[in-house]
């Protein structure tokens, strides 16, 4: 390390998991998880917490081209179901993705180059466009 730079314990390609909070988002997880395997990043850890779907969510999540980790629990709110996703998570970065969103392609691949490349930086937002469906 030079100038003060702080290790941040990982390489160039670290592994960031990816939480998905779900409730009843049979419409919209294909797409989500769509965005993530369009992704530029090699070492993407996805964990999909159904918090409590009473829809095929977790079905169509687990059938799904990307492998998951998935977490099942009762409806407790988006903030519970972030919290047992990162509890999960094994990940050196951590990133979160609503189930009706999606990734712009090499995000995660930017956001970790640019973490990478500026070790004084903690966090890394990006820009929402909306989009109606």
């Amino acid at each position: 390390m030079t100038n003060g730079e702080i290790s941040r314990g990982y390489g160039p390609s670290p592994l960031i998991s990816v939480i998905i909070p779900c409730f009843n988002g049979e419409r919209f997880i294909a797409a989500a998880l769509d965005s993530i395997a369009a992704e530029q990043h090699p070492h993407v850890d996805v964990i999909v917490v159904d918090d409590g779907s009473t829809d095929l969510s977790a079905d169509i999540a687990v059938s799904h081209r990307v492998p998951i980790q998935l977490i099942s629990k009762a409806n407790g709110g988006v903030a519970s179901a972030r919290n047992a996703g990162l509890a999960a998570a094994d990940g050196d970065l951590i990133a979160f993705l609503d189930v009706d969103d999606v990734y712009v392609n090499s995000k995660l691949a930017r956001q970790a180059a640019l973490l990478s490349e500026h070790p004084d930086v903690d966090v890394v937002n990006g820009l929402a466009q909306r989009m109606v469906l």
